[in-house]
């Protein structure tokens, strides 16, 4: 394709309000009031695909708590890993949502292990290991005896390598009871030392087998009850453990155990936890790849309580869905949980007080996201920072955004007031060296509520041969105009725009946009690039009107792979988040 000279082509300055939110798409705007009075439940909701399913309605769930149908109030789902559980970035960082990742723990019972024989168990856990997001926290724990071997930590080399020092302890000798017995009391040992998480945590038992509770050892044949007392109450007590630890259990048994050895137990501990039980297969494509597919988000279903329903107290809980073809993950129990309400009489936080800290506030949903473009000129970055509130009532009296580097140093702001705040998005920019930021933007009313949130964002020029590429926007075009968007909804096509530097008049530079599920899956949707010259002899704007209309709710990616004649490729990656409106 080759590059022309047209009009003059600004996208930072065609940047225009887009329309607001329905109100029917917000199901979860709620105050930190709204949020101490109601409990929060959370599940997952597994598709036919083993994604996780991101469009379910409050009138597709049943909630029952001991045995009783309750009115779900408000249902939010949160994607942890990218909505659908594709490997997609989340496209904005939000406080109403997380991006921080999963928290997952494996925890291998290495004495129901052969020695000798665990080199396949762990050829899959280094590939589970290898799937994860940076962002994922990882721990390892062996029981019952050893313990901690890694806590959470984002360096998953440091788990690698753990894992590979470790072997089979299983022997013939030993009682099947006790070693049960010990077992459990330490699974319920580590769960206890989950509680209080900020979010739901995915715990990985591995096992090569557990005899059952003495009532079911009983009717087995050829398996010692020994000296150990085993009871139902030493599963139910894991079974409240993982409740209060907000933990969704899987169990996972290799062909690796000890013959002879029973999974009467690790089928009565599913019933306890609500734990499916899966058997490794092969690398790549077993067990602990649908963990990684399935703990991609959760819903979080939120009710009004009961007086008996106080703090700490366990409860039955069950859970329904209408819609067909839908697996929920959740627990037979929960543990009541209520947030403290923000005092009254608490002075509102400033913008510049909440930009300090770093915790999250909350009270007023915001979401934040940023591109890269050439700074005309200089030798930095031009970063462009768009944000808004999902709450269609809010009206923002005034923000702060500010780029943080990596050390917590804030190296670049802009305060903007009631009248710069007019977009839907909001628009503004800020000039930085090339780096990774933390893009923060604390946004007040006039009333006080206040919140922020955060995003990261490499700030940079991707390269393609001697071309340099700005990251990829995407939005609408109305009127004539392009307008940003954050994610989209049932509009027919999404406006891509690509900016190239470096280009010459007369040099065949191809661009070609693909929509994907995953960063490097086949392409759902291709469609070539336009080009469109700028005021500056070297900056060509590249764009395509993408269909999304038939494309189903969830997260994808879109790419833009840009090849100039004779010379090395390159391409920029977009997430695209398609909701249901």
């Amino acid at each position: 394709m080759r590059v022309r000279s047209l009009a003059a082509v600004c996208v930072p300055a065609c940047l225009a309000a887009a329309s607001a939110m329905s109100a029917d798409a917000q199901q979860f705007v709620l105050s930190s009031q709204d949020r101490a009075r109601l409990i929060a439940v959370d599940f997952a909701a597994i598709g036919a695909d083993g994604r996780p399913v991101t469009d379910l309605r409050l009138d597709e769930i049943t909630l029952r708590i001991d045995g009783r149908t309750r009115a779900i109030q408000s249902l939010e789902y949160v994607p942890v890993q990218g909505i659908g559980g594709t490997d997609a970035a989340l496209p904005y960082g939000s406080n109403v949502t997380t991006a921080t990742g999963r928290s997952i723990v494996i925890a291998v019972d290495f004495e129901t292990i052969r020695p000798g024989r665990e080199a396949a168990l762990k050829e899959h856990i280094s590939y589970f290991v290898k799937a994860l997001e940076p962002s994922d926290r990882l721990a390892l724990v062996t029981v019952p005896y050893g313990g901690v071997k890694v806590d959470l930590t984002t360096d998953h080399a440091r788990v690698a390598q753990s894992i590979s020092m470790l072997s089979g302890q299983a022997s013939s000798g030993g009682e099947a009871g006790c070693l049960a017995r010990d077992t459990l009391v330490s699974l319920r040992g580590m769960l206890d030392d989950l509680r209080g998480g900020e979010g739901p945590v995915t715990v990985v038992f591995v096992s090569g087998g557990m005899v059952g509770p003495q009532g079911v050892i009983s009717m087995q044949t050829g398996v010692s009850i020994g000296r150990c007392q085993l009871t139902r109450e030493h599963f139910q007590q894991v079974g409240a453990a993982a409740a209060g630890a907000r933990a969704q259990l899987y169990i996972v048994q290799p062909d690796l155990s000890p013959a002879g050895s029973s999974i009467a137990g690790l089928e009565h501990l599913t019933g306890v936890t609500g734990a499916p039980l899966w058997h490794l297969s092969g690398v790549g494509d077993g067990a602990l790849s649908r963990v990684i597919r399935e703990s991609g988000g959760y819903y979080l279903a939120r009710f009004f309580p009961e007086p008996e329903e106080t703090q700490g107290s366990v409860r039955g809980l069950g859970l329904s869905v209408s819609r067909a073809d839908i697996v929920l993950r959740t627990r037979p129990q929960m543990t009541v949980e209520r947030q403290q309400p923000k005092s009254p009489a608490a002075a509102p936080a400033t913008t510049i007080a909440m930009m300090k800290e770093s915790r999250t506030y909350r009270d007023l949903p915001l979401r934040v996201t940023g591109f890269t473009s050439r700074e005309a000129g200089r030798g930095d970055v031009r970063v462009v920072v768009l944000f808004d509130s999902p709450d269609p009532a809010a009206v923002l009296n005034d923000a702060l955004v500010g780029l943080f580097a990596e050390g917590g140093r804030m190296v670049a702001s802009r305060v903007l007031k009631s009248d710069e705040l007019q977009g839907d998005p909001v628009v503004t920019a800020l000039s930085v060296p090339a780096g990774t930021y933390r893009v923060r933007v604390a946004a007040a009313e006039a009333s006080g509520r206040g919140g922020t949130a955060d995003f990261t964002l490499d700030a940079g020029l991707a390269a393609a041969g001697s071309l340099q590429l700005s990251d990829l926007v995407l939005g609408l075009s109305r009127n004539g105009q392009f307008q940003p968007r954050l994610e989209f909804g049932s509009e027919a096509s999404a406006m891509a725009h690509l900016e190239i530097y470096g280009g010459r008049e007369g040099t065949q530079v191809g661009v070609m946009f693909e929509v994907a599920r995953t960063a490097n899956g086949p392409a759902l949707v291709t469609m070539p690039g336009a080009f469109a010259a700028t005021t500056e002899a070297d900056r060509f704007l590249v764009t395509a009107a993408i269909p999304i209309g038939a494309l189903p709710a969830g997260d994808y990616v879109v790419r833009a792979t840009v090849a100039a004649e004779n010379q090395t490729g390159g391409r920029v990656v977009r997430p695209l988040r398609k909701v249901t409106r």
